[in-house]
């Protein structure tokens, strides 16, 4: 469940310290100069003596629009369909829980999701390893170099990728008995198992789909076409959410879990399948094929190789991430209900710290890229702390609110229907402890961005091989304190991480600032403290004051508005009073990223 949600995410790949998004902006003008200088003198001759009937050429070239009012409604359309698709998402988990709860049908889907999810936040994800790799060669190459190594690249991704699927649908059984063996412990464990074994068989295509998305994004990111990217995760959710109602109007005369297991899975595999059928025509539109398959020999190859020598590495420091989700749902598969809740509870926090990772990294990667040169390491280390500072900053008020609100937030967002009090009890449980470790998680990325600017990315990647480790240990001894435990299992693994990252890095930068950047931090946890305080009280007062209202869940969700507002407002004004400037800096990286800029000074 985890890796599906993350597949449907804005996040930010650790292959590489810009975005997709980035990469482009900052090599269009580039390719635009040379565009033109290629275009003078023999070639305008060739151009003029075409056949008028003669088809325009097609073009890779961004879309760069020519005045900033343009820039700008591009990325009020892409903010506005990234925040649709987090509002789908949130709807989607929303009627899946009243439908399925944390029974059988949904436990089911964690365990058989994790596979597909796996492949799709890693070569189908946006931003994800593939995209960015296809992004970055296809931008150094010509425009007819770049299609055909994408034709290239597509032949050999649908063969890997191709194989990869059948083999999942052909062994789904013993796919699920080693990632979930708790499934065969557990009383009614065969169930839950044979639904998990029939979605997996369902969902091997999507195997296949995530190879082919990833280079899509990939082509389409280096033709300046980004609104697909923002709107993609919408048509999984809207499929997903179609399948749900299907299931519904077909169960009228009795719901089966069998049933409902058949139209969540193919509620998934028809929305990848979307997503790639609209990528495939946009690429149409850009004058390239629909399936561009060419005969390829990836011994010989030589921009084959190279696409792969720079993916490898990136793939595999994504991969360390989504296993260590395995890692946790295997673990999980022993407890009861412990998979649906961890899936609802990772989506509720990851809905908003989404948007905040792509507002933050983004801007932040690109300035590091900036500050490698030695004469500017004084300014680096300022930016550092800026960064993991700004990071504080954002997390700690959300942090605040939702410790102080977690059961209150479960109930008006999920418990209806099949979802009862008790998975109410332990999503919001779980959500306290996501909640809990977000900075810990964004700092993460933020600092791997760095290493990778920095050009010595198998510094975090090795890191994150021994975090991983770590994690399975703490999985390992924590699980008997039921999915809590995996949780802060993950928290402790990622605390490693920053920890040995910070330490490292301060031996590349020699020296940082701790003792500075240890008491902002104080200050700020203090003003989370009072925060959170304050937004209990607040809750507690407009609940109690206002209960006699005969529509009650009116009142708790105004209340639940108010009391965050109201948390947010006192950790504002309790940074302003000592005098921290991270809020403004924090308003300045998202100015910075609505306008498409990179700088934010």
């Amino acid at each position: 469940m985890h890796t599906t949600t993350t597949a449907t995410c804005h996040i930010l790949v650790v292959g590489h310290p810009y975005g997709a998004k980035g990469i482009a902006m900052q090599q269009q003008g580039t390719r635009r100069r040379e565009r033109q200088a290629a275009l003078s003198g023999p070639q305008l001759l060739c151009c003029a003596n075409m056949e008028p009937n003669t088809p325009p050429i097609p073009s890779l070239a961004p879309r760069r629009p020519k005045e900033t009012s343009n820039l700008l409604q591009v990325a009020a359309s892409i903010g506005l369909a990234t925040t649709l698709s987090k509002a789908l998402g949130l709807l989607r988990e929303a009627l899946l829980a009243a439908v399925f709860g944390v029974g059988p049908v949904m436990s089911a889907f964690s365990y058989s999701s994790m596979l597909p999810g796996f492949f799709m936040a890693v070569l189908g994800g946006i931003n994800g390893p593939l995209q960015v790799t296809v992004l970055s060669f296809i931008s150094k190459h010509e425009e007819t170099e770049g299609r055909l190594l994408a034709g290239k690249l597509s032949t050999a991704i649908c063969l890997i990728c191709g194989g990869l699927s059948l083999a999942i649908f052909l062994f789904s059984g013993a796919i699920i008995d080693t990632t979930a063996p708790g499934l065969l412990t557990l009383p009614n464990g065969s169930v839950t198992r044979n639904l998990a074994i029939l979605q997996l068989k369902i969902m091997a295509p999507c195997t296949l789909l995530s190879g082919l998305i990833g280079v899509g994004f990939g082509t389409l990111s280096a033709a300046g076409v980004y609104e697909i990217l923002a709107l993609s995760p919408i048509i999984s959710n809207l499929s997903v959410i179609a399948g749900v109602v299907v299931y519904l109007t077909l169960s009228k005369s009795g719901k089966t879990a069998l049933r409902g297991a058949i139209s969540l899975a193919l509620g998934v595999t028809i929305g990848a399948f979307g997503q790639w059928i609209w990528q495939a025509k946009a690429q149409q539109e850009l004058g390239l094929k629909f399936l561009p398959f060419h005969s390829v020999n990836p011994l010989k190859d030589r921009d084959l190789q190279e696409v792969l020598r720079m993916l490898l590495p990136a793939i595999l420091g994504s991969s360390m991430l989504q296993l260590a989700t395995l890692t946790d749902m295997y673990f999980a598969s022993f407890i009861p209900g412990a998979a649906a809740g961890l899936g609802y509870a990772y989506l509720m926090v990851m809905a908003p710290l989404g948007i905040l990772s792509s507002a933050i990294l983004l801007p932040m990667s690109s300035l590091f890229a900036r500050l490698l040169e030695p004469s500017k390491r004084a300014e680096l280390k300022s930016r550092v702390g800026e960064g993991l500072l700004v990071l504080l900053a954002a997390t700690l008020p959300i942090t605040a609110v939702v410790l102080s609100l977690s059961k209150p937030l479960v109930e008006v967002a999920l418990q209806r229907s099949a979802f009862d009090s008790s998975a109410s009890i332990l999503v919001s449980s779980l959500v306290a402890c996501y909640v809990a470790g977000s900075f810990a998680s964004l700092a993460r990325d933020l600092l791997t961005q760095l290493f990778y600017a920095l050009g010595e990315g198998y510094i975090p990647c090795w890191i994150n091989m021994i975090a991983l480790f770590i994690n399975a240990i703490l999985d390992w001894k924590l699980v008997h304190i039921g999915p809590v435990g995996l949780v802060l299992a993950t928290i402790f693994a990622n605390g490693f991480s920053v920890l040995a990252l910070l330490i490292l890095l301060s031996n590349k930068l020699q020296g940082l600032p701790f003792k500075q950047w240890i008491l902002s931090s104080l200050k700020m946890i203090g003003a989370s403290i009072v925060s959170g305080l304050i937004t209990k009280f607040t809750y507690s007062w407009l609940t109690v004051t206002f209960i006699y209202i005969r529509v009650f869940q009116v009142v708790k969700v105004c209340s639940l508005v108010m009391a965050g507002f109201m948390g947010v407002v006192t950790f504002s004004v309790a940074l302003y009073v000592f005098g921290q400037t991270e809020l403004e800096l924090l308003l300045r990286l998202c100015w910075s990223q609505m306008n498409y800029q990179t700088d934010f000074v």
